[in-house]
């Protein structure tokens, strides 16, 4: 229910526990009042998230050709 969250991130109301919880972390983590980490292959997978990784794939492919297939602009990430 990531995009309902993104709303209420936003300000949108809610009741839903999970995502009173899951706010009050963002908001903590933000404002510095507790150390929230999520590894980034833990990360939310948002439509935000999907498609900046497409843009990133594609830079990482027109390097590639670029080079004539003998490498990368910049290490590949994990």
């Amino acid at each position: 229910e990531e995009n309902v969250f993104r709303k209420v991130i936003n300000g949108a109301p809610t009741e839903d526990p999970d995502h009173l919880a899951a706010k009050e972390m963002v908001e903590r983590a933000l404002n510095r009042t507790a150390n929230i980490y999520v590894q980034p292959h833990q990360a939310f997978n948002s439509d935000a998230a999907s498609i900046n990784k497409a843009y990133e794939t594609l830079r990482h492919v027109a390097a590639w050709y670029k080079n004539d297939k003998n490498r990368f602009d910049q290490q590949l990430p994990y």
